[in-house]
Protein backbone atom coordinates (compact mmCIF):
# COMPACT_ATOMS: atom_id res chain seq x y z
CA UNK A 1 0.00 0.00 0.00
CA UNK A 2 2.53 2.41 0.63
CA UNK A 3 4.79 1.91 -2.55
CA UNK A 4 1.52 2.57 -4.42
CA UNK A 5 0.99 5.53 -2.68
CA UNK A 6 4.47 6.48 -3.02
CA UNK A 7 3.75 5.85 -7.21
CA UNK A 8 0.43 7.78 -7.27
CA UNK A 9 2.26 10.78 -5.74
CA UNK A 10 5.19 10.71 -7.86
CA UNK A 11 3.02 10.54 -10.92
CA UNK A 12 0.46 13.49 -9.68
CA UNK A 13 4.20 15.46 -9.61
CA UNK A 14 5.32 14.82 -13.35
CA UNK A 15 1.77 15.21 -14.84
CA UNK A 16 -0.18 17.36 -12.86
CA UNK A 17 -0.87 21.03 -15.01
CA UNK A 18 -1.31 22.67 -11.65
CA UNK A 19 2.28 23.68 -10.23
CA UNK A 20 0.36 23.73 -7.18
CA UNK A 21 -0.74 20.38 -6.87
CA UNK A 22 2.55 18.79 -8.07
CA UNK A 23 4.16 20.59 -5.39
CA UNK A 24 2.08 19.39 -2.80
CA UNK A 25 2.36 15.92 -4.30
CA UNK A 26 6.03 16.34 -4.23
CA UNK A 27 6.17 16.98 -0.49
CA UNK A 28 3.55 14.38 0.25
CA UNK A 29 6.60 12.02 -0.59
CA UNK A 30 8.42 12.72 2.05
CA UNK A 31 5.78 12.87 4.53
CA UNK A 32 4.56 9.52 4.01
CA UNK A 33 7.79 8.06 4.18
CA UNK A 34 8.31 9.98 7.56
CA UNK A 35 5.41 8.77 8.74
CA UNK A 36 5.58 4.92 7.58
CA UNK A 37 9.15 4.78 8.84
CA UNK A 38 7.93 4.42 12.70
CA UNK A 39 5.49 1.52 11.32
CA UNK A 40 8.28 -0.84 9.88
CA UNK A 41 10.86 -3.41 10.97
CA UNK A 42 14.42 -3.05 9.66
CA UNK A 43 13.91 -4.73 6.56
CA UNK A 44 11.02 -3.47 5.38
CA UNK A 45 12.55 -0.17 6.28
CA UNK A 46 15.40 -0.34 4.38
CA UNK A 47 13.84 -1.64 1.32
CA UNK A 48 11.70 1.41 1.29
CA UNK A 49 14.37 3.82 1.82
CA UNK A 50 16.05 2.33 -1.43
CA UNK A 51 12.86 2.81 -3.07
CA UNK A 52 12.73 6.44 -2.04
CA UNK A 53 16.27 7.01 -3.30
CA UNK A 54 15.40 5.83 -6.83
CA UNK A 55 11.94 7.23 -6.78
CA UNK A 56 13.54 10.72 -6.25
CA UNK A 57 16.03 9.61 -8.91
CA UNK A 58 13.06 8.91 -11.42
CA UNK A 59 11.00 12.56 -10.70
CA UNK A 60 14.74 14.22 -11.41
CA UNK A 61 15.04 11.89 -14.63
CA UNK A 62 11.46 13.25 -15.52
CA UNK A 63 11.15 16.50 -14.21
CA UNK A 64 14.49 17.74 -14.01
CA UNK A 65 14.02 19.33 -10.34
CA UNK A 66 16.91 19.49 -8.52
CA UNK A 67 15.52 19.67 -5.18
CA UNK A 68 14.59 16.09 -5.77
CA UNK A 69 18.19 15.19 -5.51
CA UNK A 70 18.81 17.19 -2.45
CA UNK A 71 16.25 15.37 -0.81
CA UNK A 72 17.49 11.93 -1.87
CA UNK A 73 21.03 13.01 -1.15
CA UNK A 74 19.55 13.59 2.73
CA UNK A 75 17.88 10.38 2.82
CA UNK A 76 20.85 8.02 1.84
CA UNK A 77 23.16 10.23 4.30
CA UNK A 78 20.01 9.21 6.88
CA UNK A 79 20.58 5.04 5.55
CA UNK A 80 24.06 5.57 6.10
CA UNK A 81 24.50 6.67 9.43
CA UNK A 82 21.26 4.36 10.19
CA UNK A 83 22.21 0.24 11.65
CA UNK A 84 20.28 -0.75 8.20
CA UNK A 85 23.92 -0.78 6.95
CA UNK A 86 24.29 -4.26 8.44
CA UNK A 87 21.56 -5.92 6.72
CA UNK A 88 21.62 -7.64 3.71
CA UNK A 89 20.01 -4.81 2.12
CA UNK A 90 22.95 -3.05 2.67
CA UNK A 91 24.39 -3.32 -1.26
CA UNK A 92 20.86 -2.01 -2.41
CA UNK A 93 21.32 0.86 -1.03
CA UNK A 94 24.92 1.33 -1.47
CA UNK A 95 23.88 1.12 -5.65
CA UNK A 96 20.93 3.94 -5.21
CA UNK A 97 22.66 6.32 -3.17
CA UNK A 98 25.79 6.16 -5.90
CA UNK A 99 23.08 6.94 -8.52
CA UNK A 100 21.56 9.70 -6.18
CA UNK A 101 25.71 11.58 -6.11
CA UNK A 102 26.05 10.46 -9.67
CA UNK A 103 23.27 12.81 -10.64
CA UNK A 104 24.32 15.61 -8.20
CA UNK A 105 27.86 15.22 -9.70
CA UNK A 106 26.36 15.69 -13.57
CA UNK A 107 23.70 18.55 -12.32
CA UNK A 108 26.48 20.42 -10.05
CA UNK A 109 29.53 19.41 -12.00
CA UNK A 110 30.68 18.13 -8.63
CA UNK A 111 34.15 16.72 -8.08
CA UNK A 112 33.57 15.59 -4.68
CA UNK A 113 30.06 14.35 -5.83
CA UNK A 114 31.28 12.07 -8.29
CA UNK A 115 33.95 10.64 -6.04
CA UNK A 116 31.34 10.10 -3.49
CA UNK A 117 29.16 8.15 -6.46
CA UNK A 118 31.97 5.91 -7.10
CA UNK A 119 33.27 4.63 -3.69
CA UNK A 120 29.95 4.03 -2.67
CA UNK A 121 29.49 1.66 -6.15
CA UNK A 122 32.40 -0.15 -5.52
CA UNK A 123 31.44 -1.32 -2.10
CA UNK A 124 28.43 -2.37 -4.10
CA UNK A 125 30.20 -4.24 -6.56
CA UNK A 126 31.96 -5.56 -4.11
CA UNK A 127 28.99 -7.15 -2.10
CA UNK A 128 27.08 -8.07 -5.71
CA UNK A 129 29.76 -10.25 -7.93
CA UNK A 130 29.28 -11.26 -11.16
CA UNK A 131 28.93 -14.47 -10.35
CA UNK A 132 26.55 -14.54 -7.94
CA UNK A 133 24.11 -11.67 -9.17
CA UNK A 134 25.45 -11.37 -12.89
CA UNK A 135 22.59 -8.42 -13.21
CA UNK A 136 23.18 -6.62 -10.57
CA UNK A 137 26.79 -6.48 -11.14
CA UNK A 138 26.57 -5.75 -14.23
CA UNK A 139 23.53 -2.43 -13.74
CA UNK A 140 26.72 -1.32 -10.66
CA UNK A 141 29.05 -1.54 -13.65
CA UNK A 142 27.06 0.90 -15.80
CA UNK A 143 26.28 3.23 -12.66
CA UNK A 144 30.05 3.17 -12.57
CA UNK A 145 30.34 4.29 -15.66
CA UNK A 146 28.04 6.61 -15.91
CA UNK A 147 29.66 8.32 -13.02
CA UNK A 148 33.26 8.04 -14.22
CA UNK A 149 31.38 10.35 -17.57
CA UNK A 150 30.10 13.02 -14.98
CA UNK A 151 34.09 13.14 -13.19
CA UNK A 152 35.70 13.35 -16.94
CA UNK A 153 34.01 16.69 -17.29
CA UNK A 154 35.53 18.09 -13.93
CA UNK A 155 38.70 16.44 -13.98
CA UNK A 156 41.21 13.54 -15.88
CA UNK A 157 39.24 13.45 -18.54
CA UNK A 158 41.53 10.98 -20.57
CA UNK A 159 41.30 8.31 -17.25
CA UNK A 160 37.88 8.66 -16.76
CA UNK A 161 36.93 8.06 -20.27
CA UNK A 162 39.04 5.45 -20.32
CA UNK A 163 37.58 4.03 -17.13
CA UNK A 164 34.01 4.56 -17.91
CA UNK A 165 34.59 2.79 -21.51
CA UNK A 166 35.70 -0.39 -19.80
CA UNK A 167 32.96 -0.39 -17.21
CA UNK A 168 30.24 -0.03 -20.18
CA UNK A 169 31.95 -2.78 -22.70
CA UNK A 170 31.94 -4.66 -18.95
CA UNK A 171 28.52 -4.82 -18.10
CA UNK A 172 27.68 -5.12 -22.08
CA UNK A 173 29.30 -8.60 -22.25
CA UNK A 174 27.81 -9.58 -18.63
CA UNK A 175 24.24 -8.87 -20.36
CA UNK A 176 25.18 -10.70 -23.75
CA UNK A 177 22.05 -12.87 -23.15
CA UNK A 178 19.72 -10.50 -23.46
CA UNK A 179 20.64 -8.52 -27.18
CA UNK A 180 18.58 -4.76 -26.51
CA UNK A 181 20.66 -4.37 -22.51
CA UNK A 182 24.17 -5.30 -23.71
CA UNK A 183 23.53 -3.44 -27.40
CA UNK A 184 22.54 -0.02 -25.38
CA UNK A 185 25.54 -0.60 -22.60
CA UNK A 186 27.94 -1.02 -25.93
CA UNK A 187 26.39 2.37 -27.29
CA UNK A 188 27.50 4.09 -23.79
CA UNK A 189 30.68 2.29 -24.35
CA UNK A 190 30.93 3.43 -27.71
CA UNK A 191 29.92 7.46 -26.93
CA UNK A 192 32.96 7.35 -24.10
CA UNK A 193 35.39 6.22 -26.41
CA UNK A 194 34.33 9.44 -28.13
CA UNK A 195 34.60 11.73 -26.14
CA UNK A 196 38.16 10.41 -25.23
CA UNK A 197 38.59 10.45 -29.07
CA UNK A 198 38.00 14.45 -28.55
CA UNK A 199 39.95 14.68 -25.42
CA UNK A 200 43.55 13.25 -27.27
CA UNK A 201 42.69 15.53 -30.55
CA UNK A 202 43.02 18.66 -28.09
CA UNK A 203 45.88 17.20 -27.07
CA UNK A 204 47.12 16.93 -30.32
CA UNK A 205 47.88 13.38 -29.88
CA UNK A 206 46.42 12.09 -32.77
CA UNK A 207 47.40 9.00 -32.96
CA UNK A 208 45.70 7.91 -30.08
CA UNK A 209 42.57 10.08 -31.14
CA UNK A 210 42.34 7.60 -34.30
CA UNK A 211 41.92 4.51 -32.50
CA UNK A 212 39.54 5.66 -29.71
CA UNK A 213 37.46 6.48 -32.54
CA UNK A 214 38.31 3.54 -34.16
CA UNK A 215 37.09 1.26 -31.08
CA UNK A 216 33.87 3.79 -30.82
CA UNK A 217 33.06 3.14 -34.57
CA UNK A 218 33.00 -0.70 -34.23
CA UNK A 219 30.50 -0.60 -31.24
CA UNK A 220 27.90 1.38 -32.54
CA UNK A 221 26.85 -0.51 -35.38
CA UNK A 222 25.27 -2.42 -32.88
CA UNK A 223 24.00 -0.05 -30.98
CA UNK A 224 21.96 1.75 -33.78
CA UNK A 225 20.62 -1.66 -34.91
CA UNK A 226 18.36 -2.10 -31.52
CA UNK A 227 17.51 1.37 -31.08
CA UNK A 228 16.09 1.95 -34.36
CA UNK A 229 13.38 -0.35 -33.74
CA UNK A 230 12.83 0.44 -29.65
CA UNK A 231 14.16 3.72 -28.55
CA UNK A 232 14.03 7.40 -31.02
CA UNK A 233 15.64 9.03 -27.96
CA UNK A 234 18.40 6.63 -27.79
CA UNK A 235 18.89 6.73 -31.35
CA UNK A 236 19.31 10.39 -31.67
CA UNK A 237 22.02 10.39 -28.85
CA UNK A 238 24.04 7.48 -30.31
CA UNK A 239 23.47 8.50 -33.94
CA UNK A 240 24.96 11.98 -33.32
CA UNK A 241 27.55 10.30 -31.54
CA UNK A 242 28.65 7.94 -34.17
CA UNK A 243 28.50 10.92 -36.54
CA UNK A 244 30.75 12.73 -33.89
CA UNK A 245 33.49 10.06 -33.88
CA UNK A 246 33.67 10.03 -37.96
CA UNK A 247 34.38 13.86 -37.99
CA UNK A 248 37.09 13.37 -35.75
CA UNK A 249 38.52 10.33 -37.91
CA UNK A 250 37.85 13.16 -40.68
CA UNK A 251 39.81 15.59 -39.30
CA UNK A 252 42.48 13.63 -38.16
CA UNK A 253 43.07 12.40 -41.99
CA UNK A 254 42.69 15.82 -43.36
CA UNK A 255 45.57 16.79 -41.13
CA UNK A 256 47.24 14.08 -42.42
CA UNK A 257 46.30 15.37 -46.17
CA UNK A 258 44.90 11.51 -46.71
CA UNK A 259 41.64 13.72 -48.32
CA UNK A 260 39.90 10.34 -49.59
CA UNK A 261 39.73 8.74 -46.31
CA UNK A 262 38.78 12.40 -44.52
CA UNK A 263 36.01 12.94 -47.16
CA UNK A 264 34.93 9.21 -46.88
CA UNK A 265 34.22 9.53 -42.92
CA UNK A 266 32.81 13.28 -43.53
CA UNK A 267 30.17 11.45 -45.51
CA UNK A 268 29.56 8.67 -43.04
CA UNK A 269 29.36 11.39 -40.15
CA UNK A 270 26.74 13.69 -42.43
CA UNK A 271 24.80 9.80 -42.69
CA UNK A 272 24.76 9.88 -38.71
CA UNK A 273 23.70 13.00 -38.11
CA UNK A 274 21.04 13.23 -40.97
CA UNK A 275 19.71 9.71 -39.27
CA UNK A 276 20.03 11.15 -35.73
CA UNK A 277 17.56 14.80 -37.21
CA UNK A 278 14.74 12.79 -38.80
CA UNK A 279 14.57 10.69 -35.49
CA UNK A 280 14.92 13.59 -33.22
CA UNK A 281 11.09 15.50 -32.02
CA UNK A 282 12.16 19.29 -33.32
CA UNK A 283 9.81 20.52 -31.59
CA UNK A 284 10.74 18.81 -28.19
CA UNK A 285 14.51 19.35 -28.02
CA UNK A 286 14.79 22.04 -30.33
CA UNK A 287 18.32 22.80 -29.24
CA UNK A 288 19.65 19.16 -29.06
CA UNK A 289 18.75 19.79 -32.82
CA UNK A 290 20.36 23.24 -33.37
CA UNK A 291 23.42 21.40 -32.37
CA UNK A 292 23.11 18.96 -34.47
CA UNK A 293 22.63 21.13 -37.51
CA UNK A 294 25.94 23.21 -36.18
CA UNK A 295 27.74 20.05 -36.66
CA UNK A 296 26.82 19.19 -39.71
CA UNK A 297 27.79 22.02 -40.76
CA UNK A 298 31.43 21.63 -39.27
CA UNK A 299 31.39 18.52 -41.27
CA UNK A 300 30.61 20.48 -44.75
CA UNK A 301 32.77 22.83 -44.66
CA UNK A 302 35.64 20.20 -43.99
CA UNK A 303 34.25 18.82 -46.87
CA UNK A 304 34.51 21.68 -48.86
CA UNK A 305 37.98 22.58 -47.75
CA UNK A 306 39.08 18.99 -49.09
CA UNK A 307 37.37 19.77 -52.13
CA UNK A 308 38.97 23.31 -52.53
CA UNK A 309 42.36 22.03 -52.18
CA UNK A 310 41.83 18.96 -54.72
CA UNK A 311 40.63 21.97 -57.21
CA UNK A 312 36.78 20.54 -56.70
CA UNK A 313 35.09 23.78 -57.10
CA UNK A 314 31.74 22.74 -57.54
CA UNK A 315 31.88 20.27 -55.11
CA UNK A 316 33.41 23.24 -52.76
CA UNK A 317 30.87 25.60 -53.32
CA UNK A 318 28.10 23.17 -52.57
CA UNK A 319 29.34 22.09 -49.39
CA UNK A 320 29.73 25.50 -48.41
CA UNK A 321 26.40 26.43 -49.07
CA UNK A 322 24.83 23.71 -47.00
CA UNK A 323 27.37 24.58 -44.18
CA UNK A 324 25.90 27.82 -44.21
CA UNK A 325 22.66 26.89 -44.34
CA UNK A 326 23.25 24.43 -41.69
CA UNK A 327 24.69 27.19 -39.81
CA UNK A 328 22.36 29.70 -39.73
CA UNK A 329 19.52 27.15 -38.89
CA UNK A 330 21.33 26.24 -35.71
CA UNK A 331 21.94 30.15 -35.19
CA UNK A 332 18.08 31.03 -35.23
CA UNK A 333 17.00 28.31 -33.23
CA UNK A 334 19.76 29.21 -30.50
CA UNK A 335 18.48 33.17 -30.55
CA UNK A 336 15.24 32.19 -30.53
CA UNK A 337 16.09 30.49 -26.98
CA UNK A 338 18.36 32.88 -26.11
CA UNK A 339 20.93 30.51 -25.95
CA UNK A 340 23.87 33.13 -26.59
CA UNK A 341 27.10 31.19 -25.79
CA UNK A 342 26.22 28.44 -28.40
CA UNK A 343 25.14 30.92 -31.19
CA UNK A 344 28.27 33.09 -30.59
CA UNK A 345 30.32 29.77 -31.09
CA UNK A 346 27.97 28.68 -33.92
CA UNK A 347 28.55 32.53 -35.41
CA UNK A 348 32.40 31.56 -35.52
CA UNK A 349 32.35 28.82 -37.70
CA UNK A 350 29.34 30.41 -39.88
CA UNK A 351 32.07 33.44 -40.66
CA UNK A 352 34.97 30.37 -41.20
CA UNK A 353 32.21 28.96 -44.21
CA UNK A 354 31.55 32.45 -45.36
CA UNK A 355 35.50 33.38 -45.66
CA UNK A 356 36.32 29.98 -47.45
CA UNK A 357 33.13 30.48 -49.65
CA UNK A 358 34.16 34.24 -50.52
CA UNK A 359 37.73 33.04 -51.60
CA UNK A 360 36.47 30.69 -54.27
Amino acid sequence: VVHRALDELEGITVASAYAGIASLAFRSIGDVFSFCASCMDERSLSRLGTRMLEGYCGLYDRTGRHEALVLAAAEAEKLANSKMFVTEEYDGILYASGGVYRRLAEADDSEEHANKALTLLFEALTARTAEASPLDHACIKGEIGRAYMALAKIKNPVKCYHSAASAFEEAGKILKISSWDSALYRGKAAGAYTMLADEYCRGKRYDDALQAARSALALYPEAVKFLERRSPEGLVEVSSDQGFAHTIVSEVYLRSRMFDLSLKHASLALDAYSRASDAIDVKARPERYATLRANMGLTHVNMAEIHFREKRYENAITACDSAIAAYNEAIRIFDERKKDKPAAATKKHLKRANDLFNTM
